[in-house]
């Protein structure tokens, strides 16, 4: 099994969604948690529902800041033991994580710090 955590740093934007899209093409994740949505929980789950993941819960964003995404496939087990505007709670069985994300700002010249982005996969 497969999951992806990644600090989206809004998803309003096509660049955004295409990047996103991009690794799920690449990595096949069964479990996606996003972070930094900026997206209302309505326009989350159509997203998430586009892009194959039948399962899941959203958190609404406030105003320009916030908003999380737990999703996951039908074949995933996974159960939600709660979640607020700041966190999302879940049990996910045989999980093994694996973080091969890297600091895009040490990989970039010139960036600054408030453009450091993880991704952390996790692999069965």
């Amino acid at each position: 099994m497969k999951l992806l955590s990644w600090n989206v740093r809004g998803l309003g934007k096509p660049r955004a969604r295409k990047r996103l899209q991009a690794s799920l093409r690449d990595v096949n994740p069964s479990v996606i948690f996003l972070i930094e949505t900026k997206l209302q929980a309505s326009e989350m789950l159509n997203v998430r529902r586009r892009w194959g993941f039948q399962c899941g819960v959203e958190v609404s964003s406030r105003g320009r800041s916030g908003g999380l995404c737990l999703s996951w496939k039908m074949d995933s087990d996974v159960t939600l033991r709660s979640f607020s505007d700041r966190h999302i709670d879940a049990m996910i069985s045989k999980a093994l994580m694996i973080i091969v994300g890297a600091l895009q700002a040490f990989m970039r010249r010139r960036r600054s710090s408030s453009e450091l982005s993880l991704g952390i996969y996790f692999v069965i």
